[in-house]
């Protein structure tokens, strides 16, 4: 006759919430993967496979702890152990064919065959280490239906994982679906395994070697570590992604300051005390009669340089006012000419730069100043003719 068996359903509904909770760090996990690079990559593939295959193997033990015989059962850890192993292998494929590009059609039907089949082996490798005084029979048909249940559940959880984490809008709504869905199915899986053993007694003696019994407190303690890794798996993410969002900010503030430097329309330049110019952008090079940034750069030092009749007037200006505003200057042009320019420059030193420098701007000022320089004189010469017309009419008033 058979041994009846039930279900302690508490044991059961953690088992099913610790499947979700996996689920979801699986999720989150192969976002994190996807988006790292080299041994980061790496270092994630396996700290991930470990978190995912820790919570696949603990929600399959705490569901075979929820199955109560009238016998006392134990289990061979090291082959519990094994199991483990063979969770983090089929958890380690899993993540490393989501983590790619792209996914085709035959390397997730490839996947899932290993996926399915290292679930499979865990379930039913676990349930070898079961030291019971009963006999263990299973209904090849049931075990069967459980394999191809593990496959088809692979299929869609690689399915799920690899198309949710490129989410953007609703992304956690969904991530969350995603994990309910897959847990559910995980434990499915399960139970139908469960359901394809039957336990008959045995008269003879139970093997003692390497044997531990869980206790109610065991159990407890297996779902709360499993627990505590998965969270700390999903507060790791949780930082890296922080931290990769404040990286790609400062990276587009960086593009941005870029294209700025780049397209302003007026010229940019950093230079050192003694006028050497450390960069600059076209504009600027432009207005020192260069055809471009790289043409002006890759000149001698003495042609790449700030200079003006009055570059000691000008150091000795910013050393003591530490910025200038709309100072007006003419700098020396590429052949030799003057250029009058309108300058913004500061002064960068201790803490903002290893060495001083100048950081500024410049404005072509020159057909202004020729203009100003025009009106000037034909002021002065109206006044002249005011004058001279003023004398004429003393002189002579009937003239």
């Amino acid at each position: 006759m058979n041994l009846i068996g039930s279900y302690n359903y508490a044991l059961v509904t953690l088992s099913v919430l610790i499947a979700v909770v996996a689920s979801y760090a699986a999720l989150d996990l192969a976002a994190r993967i996807t988006a790292a690079n080299g041994w980061t990559r790496a270092a994630w593939l396996v700290g991930g496979a470990i978190a995912m295959g820790t919570g696949i193997w603990s929600m399959h033990y705490i569901g075979m702890l929820a199955f109560i015989l009238p016998v006392p059962v134990a289990y061979h850890w090291p082959t519990v152990l094994v199991s483990l192993l063979a969770a983090i292998l089929a958890s380690a494929v899993a993540l490393y064919t989501v983590s790619r590009e792209k996914m085709a059609v035959m390397q997730a039907l490839a996947a899932s065959v290993l996926m399915g089949a290292g679930i499979a082996s865990m379930h039913y490798i676990g349930m070898e280490a079961m030291r019971v005084l009963a006999m263990c029979h299973y209904n090849s048909l049931v075990v069967a239906l459980s394999v191809v249940l593990a496959v088809l559940i692979s299929l869609v959880a690689l399915w799920i994982t690899f198309h949710f984490q490129e989410q953007k809008k609703g992304r956690d709504i969904r991530r969350f679906a995603g994990a309910v869905a897959m847990g559910t199915a995980i434990s499915v899986m399960h139970y139908t395994g469960m359901a394809a053993a039957s336990f008959t007694p045995s008269a003879g003696q139970m093997e003692l070697t390497h044997v531990v019994s869980i206790s109610a407190l065991g159990t407890v303690g297996i779902a709360s570590a499993t627990l505590i890794v998965l969270g700390l798996a999903l507060l790791t993410s949780w930082v890296d992604r922080r931290f990769a969002a404040q990286t790609l900010e400062l990276h587009r503030s960086d593009e941005r300051y870029r294209l700025l430097f780049e397209r302003s329309l007026a010229g940019v330049y950093r230079i050192t005390l003694d006028g050497a110019i450390l960069d600059c952008n076209d504009a600027c090079s432009r207005i020192l009669g260069y055809n471009s940034r790289e043409e002006h750069l890759s000149q001698a030092e003495p042609d790449v340089q700030l200079v003006s009749q009055d570059s000691q007037e000008f150091l000795d200006a910013i050393k003591s006012q530490k910025a200038l505003n709309n100072y007006e200057r003419s700098v020396q042009r590429r052949d030799k000419s003057g250029v009058w320019v309108l300058e913004n420059a500061t002064l960068l030193a201790d803490h903002e730069a290893p060495s001083p420098v100048i950081e500024g701007t410049l404005i072509d000022i020159t057909e202004r100043r020729r203009m100003e320089t025009a009106l000037r004189g034909s002021m002065k010469l109206r006044r002249n003719c005011n004058s001279r017309r003023a004398c004429s009419r003393v002189w002579y008033p009937h003239a």
